[in-house]
């Protein structure tokens, strides 16, 4: 009689279960729509969980830049783009980053030799006086 409910007790008290794999895709999004906190939460339990490479690094880059830190994403975008140097996207978040610090952004990743830049508006921009890229000539 005694063991039956001990059984039961024992199964009562369960471990809770693990908490779902985030999806990078999803931490993206959470930075995206804003939910910069959630969004920090969510890249460290990837993190933790094991995540790495570049789809991390870019995220991690975004999330800097959406936290204001943009001479951090400025560098996270410069390590990336030494590994995808053609990568205009790249190019053109970190270029973002430089302008928001006043810096030019003209700097050849590849050769790391100064070279001219030019600014280049952006299509569909609703802020057109600051959304600029810079092109890298």
């Amino acid at each position: 009689m005694i063991v039956p409910v001990l059984l039961a007790l024992s199964s009562a008290v369960a471990v809770p279960p693990a908490e779902p794999a985030v999806s990078l895709a999803d931490v993206d999004q959470a930075i995206r729509a804003g939910r910069i906190e959630q969004a920090q939460l969510m890249i460290g339990r990837a993190i933790g969980a094991g995540a790495k490479g570049t789809q991390v690094d870019v995220i991690l880059a975004e999330l800097a830049e959406a936290q204001g830190k943009d001479e951090e994403a400025l560098v996270r975008y410069r390590r990336l783009l030494m590994v995808a140097p053609d990568d205009a996207s790249l190019s053109e978040r970190a270029g973002i980053a430089a302008l928001k610090l006043g810096k030019k952004y003209s700097r050849s990743v590849r050769s790391e030799k100064f070279t001219g830049a030019m600014l280049v508006p952006l299509s569909g921009c609703p802020w057109a006086a600051k959304c600029f890229a810079v092109a890298m000539t």
